[in-house]
């Protein structure tokens, strides 16, 4: 607020020494100025919250958990290589083509925009399956994948399938099933710890438990020529709390380009998966043991946008130097009276000028006298 008011000093100053010479014109001419000023103040405040809002935060997600799940956004992403694996369905056709390759399969699972893909990680084991899981434009697939087998021939997946595998070990590094797993879709991480399930008769308890991990926020750069940088956002790194659930998932329809989208891989641990992933989610929240079952929402505000983004600090040494040559202008226009903005034209004569004396002249009378 002092700002403002050391801002506008020049112009109370102006009216002050102008106030005898302003005419009903002038007045207009002032009050229209302001009026232009504000406008263009209000229109440039909007433009920049309009060009900051389109920029979603991009998050950089690490963690470790032993349960991943997610929404299949965009198929091409989303194929898993796997060789001499174990495959569960309940279907003919799949059961028929499995027993002619020994009931192991060996090629790719090709999941179809819509279908839930989750990864468990249980120690000894990694469980896939595949299953519907949310409504794609308005329909549920028929379809929701595809095993792709290694002699080019395909089968069609209608319900939910089960893919199973021996954990990865160090010497199985450059196999196919120890190559990270794809995320390409609106996803879940983690089970809260305060849901457990029940226990199992062989004693091993369900896998399920992220064991922590980091969210890291990065903002974007804001151009009116398209050119978008990004860039780290001032203190808005967050830790992920152990037994929590992390999760983008909506009601809402699923796209290639939905914004709540994870992309990233999730590498196949000793003990659990390491996901790193990156996401422009706006509903990034996050559930844990607590007093409510109220999540927690991670989100940039307007105002850590534009005052970190550092493509706005040239506009800010603009602003200033306006602010600084205007002031200047102002107290020049008042030193020369402002004879052309109140509509008279400038005078060259010195403001002050010395009084006129009068001569004293002697009538012809006195002078015959004397």
């Amino acid at each position: 607020m002092i700002k403002i008011l050391f801002f506008l000093r020049p112009l109370f100053r102006l009216y002050r020494s102008c106030n005898e010479q302003i005419n009903g014109k002038s007045i207009v001419s002032i009050l229209g100025i302001f009026v232009m000023t504000f406008l263009i103040t209000i229109v440039t405040s909007n433009a920049i919250v309009k060009l900051t809002d389109d920029n979603a935060p991009l998050a950089f997600i690490n963690a470790k958990t032993e349960l991943i799940s997610y929404i299949v956004a965009r198929s091409e992403l989303s194929n898993i290589p796997l060789y001499n694996v174990e495959i569960v369905s309940k279907e003919n056709e799949i059961r028929q083509r499995l027993k002619e390759n020994n009931c192991l399969f060996i090629g790719l699972i090709k999941p179809m925009p819509g279908a839930r893909v989750t990864y468990r990680h249980s120690g000894e084991k990694i469980i896939i399956e595949i299953k519907s899981g949310a409504i794609h434009r308005g329909t549920t697939p028929s379809v929701i994948g595809y095993l792709h087998f290694y002699d080019d021939t395909q089968c069609p997946i209608h319900n939910r399938l089960i893919i199973r595998f021996r954990t990865p070990t160090v010497k199985d590094y450059f196999s196919n099933n120890a190559r990270p797993l794809p995320i390409a879709g609106p996803a879940e991480i983690g089970r809260e710890l305060g849901s457990p399930l029940m226990p199992r008769k062989n004693g091993k308890r369900t896998a399920g438990l992220m064991t922590g991990g980091t969210i890291r926020i990065f903002g974007r750069t804001n151009s009116f020529f398209g050119h978008k940088e990004v860039y780290p956002a001032q203190d808005a790194s967050f830790v992920i709390p152990k037994g929590s659930r992390l999760t983008s998932i909506s009601n809402s329809s699923i796209t290639a380009g939905s914004p709540n989208s994870w992309y990233g891989s999730a590498s196949i641990e000793k003990e659990t998966f390491e996901l790193s992933a990156t996401t422009e989610s706006k509903e990034l929240r996050l559930y844990q043991p607590g007093r409510t079952r109220d999540s927690e929402r991670f989100n940039i505000s307007l105002f850590v946008q534009i005052f970190s983004d550092p493509s706005l600090a040239l506009w800010s040494f603009r602003f200033v130097l306006f602010a600084f040559l205007f002031q200047v202008l102002l107290s020049l226009l008042e030193v020369l009276g402002l004879s052309f903005f109140l509509g008279k034209k400038y005078s060259t004569e010195p403001f002050y000028k010395e009084p006129k004396v009068a001569s004293l002249k002697c009538s012809d009378d006195k002078k015959d006298h004397d």
